[in-house]
């Protein structure tokens, strides 16, 4: 076993066959979720496995011992372990031991460029690192947000921002992320796009300094129940947080809501939803999707009432 150190987390990259013994000699610091994860790496069903009494559960580590020693799909893998400072175990996967190197390497020497962790999304192998020339109070900072796969099995995805931190009146405490454009890095494979995060990075910096065109706006004369159930049915918020949009819309619309209102209203949920994939679904929230949405509903409702009325003249005549 190897342990790297990458940004402020510990990689433990254990060699496969080693697993059981890795396993016993860390089961205190194990979470629910990254236990889990751990067997699901060794093709262990975790809910069957954790319903057997201790004794078969020792037995079927011993199966799996032998069986990944003789498997050639275990042959040259590694168990990535990512760790928390403090020592506690927060994610697992298997990967190939080259791949897993080779990421490495690319991805440690994000360390040269300056950033903050924004946030963390240890259940998906991510963490969110914030890239800016200076940011500024009571300004709209250009950002680039880099989801950085701690992980080491997932690819880059950079995104261009703007970043407001809250007002000093405001009533609420949010970290305003409005998302302009984002993009999916490749280092590894054929259609690699760079050799390194870095490179990556500095090619992206150049949006720090752009200019950034006003979007364009238009009114959405709708209520605000209707509004939150498009955005629930265009997938950009689950479900559980509908009635909190809704809400959210109505104490902070003043006037007329228009495409680019709702954009910025619904993005600051970004730090209150959870999960990685409900964020990127928040992150592609796009106001004229929403309106055009709501008018292919109103049209879809007419002409249903105008069928309903036909079909009742057939009947009278």
């Amino acid at each position: 076993m190897e342990t790297k150190t990458l940004e402020n987390y510990l990689l433990d990259i254990v060699n496969i066959e080693e697993f059981n013994d890795y396993y016993h000699e860390n089961i205190n610091k194990f979470s629910e979720f990254s236990s889990n994860s751990f067997l699901k790496a060794l093709d262990i069903p975790p809910k069957f496995f954790k319903e057997q009494p201790e004794e078969t559960q020792e037995e079927l580590l011993d199966n799996r011992d032998t069986f990944v020693k003789e498997n050639k799909k275990y042959f040259d893998k590694v168990i990535i372990v990512l760790k928390s400072k403090e020592g506690h175990i927060l994610n697992a996967c298997r990967m190939g031991r080259i791949q897993a190197y080779n990421m490495f390497d690319k991805l440690s020497c994000v360390s040269e460029v300056e950033h903050i962790e924004e946030r963390t999304f240890f259940r998906d192998g991510y963490i969110t690192l914030l890239i800016s020339e200076n940011l500024k109070k009571n300004e709209e900072n250009k950002v680039l947000i880099i989801d950085f796969p701690v992980m080491l099995n997932k690819n880059i995805i950079i995104h261009k921002a703007l970043y407001t931190f809250p007002k000093e009146d405001s009533q609420v405490n949010i970290n305003h992320i409005n998302y302009i454009e984002s993009n999916e890095i490749l280092l590894s494979g054929d259609n690699a796009s760079y050799n390194n995060i870095v490179e990556a990075i500095k090619d992206f910096k150049g949006f720090l300094s752009e200019e950034v065109e006003q979007k364009e706006a238009k009114s959405i004369l709708r209520e605000n129940e209707v509004i939150s159930l498009a955005l629930v049915e265009l997938k950009y918020i689950p479900k559980t947080y509908r009635e909190k949009v809704e809400e959210y819309l109505k104490d902070n619309t003043k006037g007329i809501l228009n495409t680019y209102m709702l954009e910025s209203l619904v993005l600051d949920f970004d730090q209150d939803i959870k999960g990685y994939k409900n964020i990127n679904n928040l992150r592609t929230i796009n106001g004229f999707k929403v309106l055009e949405y709501l008018d292919d509903k109103k049209t879809e409702e007419l002409q249903n009432i105008a069928k309903e009325f036909e079909e009742r003249l057939e009947v009278l005549t």
